[in-house]
């Protein structure tokens, strides 16, 4: 097959026909080339559309790839991916994109699981080698999965405290705490120090091993330190006569709980004992024992009395006496002859205050004492305790030397035994119940014959109301403040005119019917929603409008019939509404959104050559800057069809959160055509254009 050449008619060399010469155009302007067979070019083949059967060489869109989706409807926010089966490209969720690989991630904002409790970062063999955070709220665990801090509970597990003390005595006592042999050698220093007394413990009995024997902080006896002493399953502690004693036996009536007695002691007076079935307290009278002696008062009189003086010798001596036999016959003087006042004795009475002198010749003369000076003291002003040397003198006693010291706290003694079995005592108790001997087997025994047997039913004259039993701070629904661990009720009505307020350390579930019930706000608004971290969480308006962003549309026809429009727009200029003004659409950019959906609905057609597509131009403006063109959009020509056209253009603005950003339409024949007209048609379609944040 030859190549053929194009002949033409060249004016500017006397009209001479003569091929095509190298370098110029072939000007076919509104001609077409039709049946060709094939078209082979060495340079480049400009068009605005070329079209093979039937389907444009070059896609406009994306949408219009052969191996590609053919809508972006309904997978909005999607991916694009290669399909698993490698045969073209698909639309996919994020969360369907399966493990992706990438050498680093740099969020701005929060990295959050779709399903609570679920995912991870990192594995047990693929691990992060650090991890840096302001803060790390959850569960501490080992490499083997124990559990290290609970972030529920707010505890550290002792067990896992490497070095951590198993036992009191590994304890420093900072506080006093004593063991069992300390509280011995206290009850046993208590005991001789004192020969009646009542000795009050307070705090907690440890045993020698640190193991707690009596519990001060909540005044309980640990029960699994008594011992068994032969005590059998199911067997009490039952008085034996015999024994004088308490030993183990088989339980005796229904028993009661020694827990829910108590006593009151009432001061001195008529001694009785009373108890209230009711509050299960018994109330002790003590008898008054003022009038009575206390041993150290007996003591006291018996010391004072006339035979305290006599002496063992004495008696033997009023014995030996006796023995004479029958004084009244051995001739001694009676009563009658001896003399029991001084004048018996022939000395002359005295008056009041005198007193009795010794004349030195065997007589006496009562006479009045004047002033006595001692003419050579030997004992001067001593405060205190005084000595005497066994010459006559008499000094100050010295603390310490002369005499003891001692405060009478038996901390103070020295060289006290540190066991029992050192102050001579070998019977001494050890603390149990189970030791105790002649313990009653009923409360009977315990002089108890009225025991409450311990149901509320058993009670009489129960009151019917709550001040009937004492209670003087029960809830009262009224404008009081209610607080409760639970409420569990068929219904709560809450009304009034003050405010109900529900507060809770942890969450507070509204469960109507197990979801099958409604939750009815009554026409109120439920207020200060915190932002939804989930697809069910309630949220805000002003979240949702965030979520929406703003948008603006501009309605350029007013016609509801065919209109054909204004005069011609020319080359380069904005394309006009059809009451007049640009076709011009703007809003304002919403913090979060970059992105903008521009609409165009409109029919424009080439007023200078209708047989010409019409070309307009997308433009945008980010304030008061200069006008970018974003993207030509071509009208097709006017009597190919009838109706508005629709364009939409995705567009990444590139502007700040409170920009302006601004689009208009503009008539861009002149950049591949020749500057045609174009001029807007209205009244066919919708005639409008729009600018959405998405």
């Amino acid at each position: 097959m030859a190549n053929r050449y194009p002949l033409i008619l060249d004016t500017t060399d006397g009209n001479k026909i003569k091929e095509l010469p190298a370098g110029d155009n072939l000007y076919l302007r509104n001609n077409n080339i039709t049946d060709v067979q094939d078209i082979t070019a060495l340079g480049t083949i400009e068009a605005g559309n070329i079209v093979i059967a039937g389907k444009s060489l070059f896609a406009q869109g994306f949408t219009e790839l052969q191996d590609v989706p053919p809508t972006y409807e309904g997978s909005e926010g999607f991916l694009v991916r290669v399909k698993t089966d490698g045969t073209g490209l698909e639309f996919s969720p994020q969360n369907a994109l399966g493990s992706i690989s990438v050498n680093r991630i740099t969020m701005a904002n929060d990295l959050v699981p779709t399903t609570n409790d679920s995912g991870q970062i990192g594995t047990n063999s693929k691990r992060f080698n650090e991890v840096n955070a302001t803060s790390i709220i959850g569960d501490l665990r080992a490499r083997d999965g124990t559990l290290l801090i609970d972030v529920e509970e707010k505890e550290l597990p002792y067990g896992i405290i490497t070095g951590a003390p198993t036992s009191l005595s590994e304890f420093t006592n900072d506080v006093g705490y004593q063991t069992l042999i300390q509280v011995r050698a206290e009850i046993l220093s208590a005991t001789e120090a004192f020969a009646v007394g009542q000795i009050d413990i307070t705090g907690s009995v440890f045993a020698d091993d640190s193991s707690l024997l009596v519990d001060g902080v909540n005044g309980n006896l640990v029960t699994s330190k008594l011992q068994q002493d032969g005590a059998t399953d199911g067997q009490a502690l039952v008085w034996s006569d015999a024994n004088n004693r308490w030993e183990p036996g088989a339980a005796v009536g229904a028993g009661v709980d020694l827990t829910a007695f108590s006593v009151v002691q009432a001061a001195p007076g008529t001694a009785g004992l009373a108890y209230n079935n009711v509050s299960g307290v018994f109330n002790y009278t003590p008898p008054n024992l003022s009038g009575y002696l206390t041993i150290a008062e007996f003591n006291n009189q018996i010391a004072a009395a006339d035979f305290a003086g006599i002496t063992t010798a004495d008696i033997t001596n009023w014995n030996t006496a006796y023995g004479w036999g029958d004084h009244s016959t051995a001739g001694y003087a009676l009563s009658t002859s001896v003399p029991t006042v001084l004048t018996d004795l022939s000395i002359v009475d005295g008056t009041a205050g005198q007193v009795l002198q010794a004349n030195g010749d065997g007589t006496f003369t009562f006479i009045t004492l004047g002033a006595i000076v001692e003419s050579d003291p030997i004992v001067g002003a001593v405060n205190g305790i005084v000595k005497a040397d066994g010459a006559g003198n008499i000094s100050a006693a010295v603390a310490g030397t002369d005499y003891s010291t001692f405060d009478g706290a038996f901390s103070s003694l020295s060289g006290t035994p540190n066991t029992i079995a050192g102050y001579g005592i070998t019977d001494a108790f050890d603390g149990t119940f189970a030791s105790l001997t002649g313990t009653p087997t009923t409360l009977a025994g315990y002089g108890i014959t009225d025991a409450f047997d311990g149901a509320f039913s058993s009670l009489s004259g129960k009151p019917t109301t709550l001040v009937g039993y004492g209670i003087t701070d029960n809830i009262l629904l009224d404008g009081a403040d209610i607080s409760v661990g639970e409420i569990t009720a068929t219904g709560l009505d809450f009304t009034g005119t003050g405010v109900v307020t529900i507060s809770s350390g942890n969450n507070i579930v509204l469960d109507a019917a197990v979801g099958v019930g409604n939750i009815v706000a009554s026409g109120s608004r439920i207020t200060n929603v915190g932002t939804p971290t989930a697809g069910t969480d309630a949220t805000t308006k002003s979240y949702v409008d965030g979520l929406i962003g703003n948008e603006s549309y501009l309605k350029f026809g007013t016609s509801t019939s065919f209109n054909p429009g204004n005069a011609g727009v020319t080359a380069g200029n904005v394309m006009q509404q059809e009451g007049g003004g640009d076709i011009e659409v703007s809003l304002t950019v919403t913090s979060g959104f970059t992105n903008v959906l521009v609409t165009l609905d409109a029919a424009i057609w080439n007023l200078t050559d209708t047989t010409t597509e019409a070309e307009v131009s997308l433009q945008r403006q980010v304030n008061t800057g200069g006008w970018t063109t974003v993207r030509r959009l071509i009208f097709p020509v006017a009597d190919t069809y009838y109706g508005n056209a629709m364009f939409q253009h995705y567009d990444t603005h590139g502007a700040n959160a409170g920009d302006t950003v601004a689009y208009r339409i503009i008539n861009s024949m002149d950049i591949s055509y020749s500057s045609e007209q174009l001029r807007l048609i209205t009244g066919m379609c919708g005639d409008t254009m729009g600018v959405k944040e998405v």
